[in-house]
């Protein structure tokens, strides 16, 4: 019998885990390079693994700031940086002019389709797709160390918005 509370406990339990083990390796990561494990990385890092889906600089500052917390912009950026290196999170150009962030322990390697007009990032794998690019990469003696795609184009609620409003012109 399915126990939607016990599956719910796990996950939790999951969770838990996955957050002592990145918070560990960010700690060894920052002792390794003579670095202290401060108060503001904590708040930053449990703040980030706290985030559902990507993030901005900006936007991370102002509900961190929203919560009371006490860390400086310029203490997110550094830390960012150190968590990017630390291959915690990685940096994502969806071409807005800033970078975006996600967290990557716990998630599928995944690529990325954005919509140019509204903005909204869909998450795919695809096993073929990823045997693609390993191939072309051996194929051009390449050493691949990681990859990003991110493919940029229109959603499909904007083509049908676009779609409808040339109708309405057509009648016009």
């Amino acid at each position: 019998m399915y126990n939607l509370y016990e599956n719910e406990t796990q996950s939790q339990k999951n969770r838990g885990f996955m957050e002592k083990s990145v918070k560990k390796r960010f700690q060894t990561y920052l002792r390794n390079r003579g670095n202290t494990v401060t108060h503001q990385r904590n708040i930053i890092l449990d703040e980030i693994m706290k985030k559902k889906s990507h993030f901005d600089i900006d936007s991370f500052v102002s509900t961190i700031n929203r919560k009371g917390r006490d860390v400086s912009r310029a203490t997110v950026y550094r830390t960012i940086q150190q968590l990017e290196d630390a291959g915690i999170v990685r940096k994502i150009d969806f071409d807005k002019g800033y970078a975006n962030y996600e967290i990557i322990p716990g998630k599928e390697h995944h690529e990325h389709l954005v919509c140019s007009e509204c903005g909204k990032i869909i998450e795919f794998s695809d096993k073929s797709f990823e045997k693609r690019i390993r191939a072309i990469a051996e194929c051009n003696e390449f050493t691949m160390e990681h990859h990003s795609v991110e493919i940029f184009g229109k959603c499909s609620e904007c083509r049908e918005k676009h779609r409808k409003e040339s109708l309405k012109k057509e009648k016009i």
